[in-house]
């Protein structure tokens, strides 16, 4: 966060910026279910594995295809991402 702050956009990182208070955002409701978890957290945290100990992933296969076909423009924009 610091490094986007002070390198792409210019503006000074405060340790603040990393913690908010929870609560509910009306612009959300227009997509029920969707939001939930970000607006009622309260920072940057780790994203929970599902507890069914299910280790594989298994999407639609219109999700999988356009996964396979947008992973070589991802590998393009990557080449310019901010290098810690």
């Amino acid at each position: 966060m610091q490094m986007y702050c002070e390198s792409a956009i210019d503006d000074k990182f405060e340790p603040s910026m990393l913690t908010w208070k929870a609560e509910r955002i009306q612009a959300f409701d227009k997509w029920p279910n969707s939001h939930e978890q970000a607006q009622y957290s309260t920072g940057f945290n780790q994203v929970q594995k599902p507890s069914d100990n299910t280790n594989d992933l298994v999407l639609p296969a219109d999700v999988q295809k356009l996964t396979e076909q947008s992973i070589p423009i991802y590998e393009t924009l990557r080449e310019f991402r901010m290098r810690v």
